[in-house]
């Protein structure tokens, strides 16, 4: 990635797409005990920290913590994405669909209603707490 420019985030699902230069996108998910932390260069490598992206001119450094090792980052190329399979299983996310299409997407699905809502491929975007609180 080296003299590459980051763009601005946006999210599909639970995944963090960060544009990388203009053919690459890098995938963040960290699932359930990881984190990007935005820190001083200087500052001390916490442990289990599995990632360090520096920055050219730039005090601080983008770190991808994981404890227990669930999450993960992936360069994909722009021309790959859709076809990247945690990508290309993904339901419309929930803040795309509307009421009528969540509940088709529901009705359509026999189980549990958390488990339901907790499957990326029924509808995207949705985790532990908000599928809880529902």
């Amino acid at each position: 990635m080296t003299g590459q420019t980051l763009g601005s985030p946006t999210r599909r699902g639970k995944m963090t797409l960060l544009p990388v230069g203009p053919d690459f996108i890098l995938i963040v998910h960290l699932k359930m005990t990881g984190q990007l932390l935005w820190i001083p260069q200087d500052a001390t490598v916490a442990k289990h920290t599995h990632v360090i992206i520096e920055f050219t001119g730039s005090p601080n450094q983008l770190r991808f913590r994981d404890q227990r090792r669930f999450g993960y980052l992936a360069l994909v190329n722009r021309s790959e994405l859709a076809a990247f399979p945690p990508y290309a299983n993904l339901a419309p996310d929930f803040k795309e669909i509307n009421q009528a299409e969540f509940l088709a997407r529901l009705a359509s699905k026999k189980g549990r209603l958390k488990p339901l809502l907790l499957d990326q491929r029924v509808v995207s975007g949705l985790g532990n707490i908000y599928a809880d609180e529902s």
